[in-house]
């Protein structure tokens, strides 16, 4: 199982819903408004309109990326720390690896042995790989101090694709047999935020782009990057997520500055969807492209949304006091149907980390 995600944080608000922009696959949307109020851990399920979160045990700082080749083997990545799931707890694999000035991004796991996970330190971006029992450093990949790479795909332990950028211009590295290349996308302005690969020579990333009113929205063919097909007209858009089902179907989550969005994407075309209640996606899984997970952030609080088909459905998570700011920042799903997420909840300086187990009808820690 190919399992990868990345780091973000970011907030918005939407009060309405529509249905938007060209739409070549067709996609509807069913939301339910729940009147959320600030604070509220919401999102979006087809079995029920109400998933209890439950906190972490003693996780002191938030979630913000998750990477597991099955339910009982995860890793997920904090503010300064990298943690394990066993025994259904979460505990520290590892304590600040990148130092007091350093910061975690994107973790991919291709098979239980071979997992990678990238950030940065006081001297630029880092990386390690966690061959079983211990993580061991890799080689620094040659990019500019400047870059902070957010995100990672492995999709065997011979290839992975990192994405991030500059503060105005996206850049890519790929890990191939150990070595580094690092390749700047000087042709464009903006970040890659979220990238999905199904092999070494497919695949696609997405971020936001500082000029114009469509996103990155770029795919990769072993050698070049290439922009996707144009984005339906409608707001400036900033994807967060990707998840690709097969190398030429993926869905992708963000916000439009005012509205939470996912984007379509297959055979060549894309088509857009806005869901009211919610203002921004930052993680999504498909367990196949018909059932699809996104989770995120309404106004002050959490979302998840659940895909059944081409509809995509909003729904409340209980169990959140209404000022405890929560968020959900990634989720991998798994053949079974279940869905681990994970997030934050808290206001500063007590900003804790959470994850929830989102079944068909039910949700446990």
């Amino acid at each position: 199982m190919i399992c990868e995600t990345h780091r973000m944080r970011r907030s918005g608000v939407r009060s309405r819903c529509q249905r938007g922009g060209r739409t070549t696959a067709a996609v509807t949307v069913a939301a339910l408004g729940f009147g959320f109020a600030s604070g509220d851990a919401v999102g979006a399920t087809h079995s029920g309109p109400n998933l209890p979160p439950v906190a972490v045990t003693r996780v002191a700082e938030p979630l913000y990326a998750v990477a597991c080749t099955k339910a009982s083997s995860c890793f997920a990545l904090g503010d300064s720390d990298v943690f394990r799931l066993g025994a259904r707890r979460w505990r520290v694999s590892l304590s600040s690896p990148f130092g007091s000035a350093g910061a975690l991004g994107g973790v991919s796991c291709a098979t239980a042995n071979v997992c990678v996970l990238v950030g940065r330190d006081a001297r630029g971006t880092r990386a390690l790989r966690w061959a079983g029992t211990a993580w061991k450093a890799l080689a620094r990949p040659p990019l500019p101090r400047s870059v902070a790479i957010g995100s990672i795909s492995c999709v065997s332990g011979a290839f992975c694709m990192a994405v991030g950028g500059t503060p105005t211009q996206p850049w890519s590295a790929t890990l191939t047999g150990g070595v580094w290349k690092a390749t700047p996308l000087s042709h464009l302005t903006g970040v890659l935020r979220s990238v999905a690969c199904r092999s070494p020579t497919a695949c696609t990333a997405v971020g936001q782009n500082f000029a114009g009113t469509a996103p990155l929205l770029l795919t990769w063919n072993g050698r070049v990057w290439s922009v996707a097909p144009a984005f339906p007209a409608g707001p400036t858009p900033n994807l967060q997520a990707i998840f690709c089902g097969s190398a030429s179907d993926c869905w992708a989550g963000g916000d439009s500055g005012s509205a939470s969005l996912l984007l379509h994407l297959a055979g060549g075309a894309t088509a857009s969807v806005f869901l009211s209640g919610a203002s921004v996606f930052n993680g999504i899984s498909c367990v196949a492209l018909a059932t699809c997970l996104a989770v995120g952030k309404s106004t002050g609080g959490a979302v998840d949304a659940h895909s059944i088909g081409k509809s995509w459905t909003l729904s409340k998570i209980d169990g959140f006091d209404p000022r405890t700011g929560a968020a959900l920042n990634a989720v991998q799903c798994f053949a079974d149907g279940r869905c681990l997420a994970v997030g934050q909840y808290g206001k500063a300086p007590t900003i804790r980390g959470f994850s929830v187990v989102i079944a068909s009808s039910t949700s446990t820690a």
